[in-house]
């Protein structure tokens, strides 16, 4: 019958500390890691509540401005900063998808997208902002349990060629059209259909609560 030794025993009791540790490390990791989500969900939504202040202040002072408001228009005019992107990913929020509804001048609803996550059509007055985790938009998508869908654009030149590699929100569109015809048009129903025609596409993508 064999036996273990003193340095057997030794090792054994070695490695059996050695795992506990490794789990408790383990352990506080998860947790740290869920302390640390929760922070980000918190900048998230004072970030939106932010926002939204922000965007009734300009339409004071600007009420030319149309019920959608997006933070591509404040910080365009330098009326305020991008915000930074809590999450992994791009450097700041969306400026294109981020914006403030004005359903009535007391009835607000804010949009805040940081990288995977965002803050969709919430009013503004709500004691509690829910957050969500999305995918990127896709033509087809296979989960169509919470499956989300848009119409994005794209605009064909004369020459009939696609003006854009990718399809881009309404907002973004507008804002490329100008850049590459040398126009200032605010809206598309201003676009000259003689000279280019607008491309509409539906897309999808995932939108799960987060939080």
């Amino acid at each position: 019958m064999k036996t273990i030794n003193n340095k057997g025993k030794i090792n054994l009791e070695f490695i059996t500390i050695l795992a506990f540790i490794l789990v408790i490390i383990a352990v506080v990791g998860f947790f740290a890691s869920l302390n640390n989500y929760s922070r980000k969900y918190d900048v998230l939504r004072q970030n939106a509540r932010d926002f939204a202040s922000k965007v009734a202040m300009f339409r004071n002072e600007y009420s030319n401005y149309h019920k959608e408001i997006y933070l591509k228009d404040l910080v365009a005019v330098n009326y305020i900063k991008a915000f930074k992107n809590p999450f992994n990913g791009d450097k700041n929020c969306d400026l294109y998808e981020s914006k403030v509804f004005f359903a009535s001048d007391k009835e607000r609803y804010v949009t805040l997208k940081c990288g995977e996550y965002i803050i969709y059509e919430q009013n503004v007055n709500s004691d509690e902002y829910d957050i969500y985790k999305v995918s990127d938009w896709q033509e087809d998508i296979d989960d169509i349990e919470f499956i989300q869908s848009t119409k994005l654009y794209n605009y064909k030149n004369s020459d009939g060629n696609m003006a854009l590699s990718n399809f881009v929100t309404s907002r973004e569109l507008i804002d490329l059209y100008n850049k590459n015809e040398q126009k200032d048009i605010k809206d598309l129903k201003e676009v000259d259909l003689s000279n280019v025609s607008i491309i509409t596409k539906t897309y999808y993508r995932t939108k799960k609560l987060a939080k």
